[in-house]
C-alpha cells in the first residue's frame, strides 16, 4: 500500500532530521520552526507558517488555532520540543487537520534522543 504524498512527507522528513542534525537537542520550539522555514525555503517548497483557523460558536469569533506550519500546500506540521508526544499531541494535530480540510500531518518531536516523527491522517477527510 502507498501513502498518500509519500514522496513529499519524506522530503519533509528528510529536512527535520538536516535541522536536528545541524542544531542539535536543547532550542524552543520557534528555534527548529524558524530553522525548518529556511530549509523549506532553500528548496524552493511551499510553506506557510502559524497556519490560522478560526474558532466560531454561534456564528461569533470566540478565537484562533494556529498550526505550525503547513508545507507542500498539502502537510501539516505540529512541532513539540521534549521527552516524548502525549494523547493531548496527537488530539491537537488531529483537531487542525480536521479544521482545516487538510488529509496528512506530521508530528514532530525534538527530544535529547533525536527527532521523532509520527504521520497522522485525516480520516474524515
Amino acid at each position: 500500500m502507498e501513502y498518500l504524498f509519500k514522496k513529499e512527507t519524506e522530503t519533509v522528513i528528510g529536512m527535520l532530521y538536516d535541522v536536528f542534525n545541524t542544531l542539535g537537542w536543547g532550542y524552543r520550539e520557534k528555534y527548529y520552526e524558524r530553522a525548518i522555514v529556511e530549509e523549506v525555503q532553500s528548496k524552493n517548497i511551499a510553506c506557510s507558517r502559524q497556519v490560522r483557523k478560526k474558532i466560531m460558536y454561534k456564528n461569533k469569533l470566540i478565537g484562533y488555532n494556529y498550526a505550525d506550519l503547513l508545507i507542500f500546500d498539502k502537510i501539516l506540521l505540529e512541532l513539540k520540543v521534549g521527552t516524548r508526544l502525549i494523547k493531548k499531541d496527537f488530539d491537537q494535530l488531529n483537531e487542525y487537520l480536521r479544521e482545516n480540510n487538510i488529509q496528512i500531518g506530521l508530528l514532530v518531536l525534538f527530544s535529547p534522543a533525536g527527532v521523532v516523527v509520527r504521520r497522522l491522517a485525516n480520516v474524515k477527510h
